[in-house]
């Protein structure tokens, strides 16, 4: 098993506690698999604590620039949109993008 912080999934688990603190969405190419990339986004809770990500995850040979650049936007919106759904103020996630 990888620690934590290790791809896009784990280091938007711990984006907000990370210094210095990365800009939102993490973008992963071949960090945890060499043939994948992905992106990914914290999702908070009504306290403030990170509840989970969200992302997207693809063979790395279908994310070129215009794959990022179509992603980037979704991930984010998604993890506002599910931060809000949770009763989590977006700010701090938002603040990283």
């Amino acid at each position: 098993m990888a620690p934590l912080g290790i791809g896009a999934h784990g280091r938007a688990l711990v984006a907000l506690e990370a210094a210095p603190r990365p800009r939102l969405p993490v973008v992963s190419r071949g960090e945890r698999l060499p043939e994948v990339a992905a992106i990914a986004a914290p999702v908070l809770d009504a306290r403030g604590r990170v509840a989970g990500s969200v992302g997207i995850t693809m063979p790395i040979y279908r994310f070129d620039a215009e794959a990022e650049a179509l992603c980037v936007p979704i991930v984010l919106r998604e993890a506002l949109a599910l931060t809000r759904a949770l009763g989590g103020d977006p700010a701090p996630v938002a603040a990283l993008a």
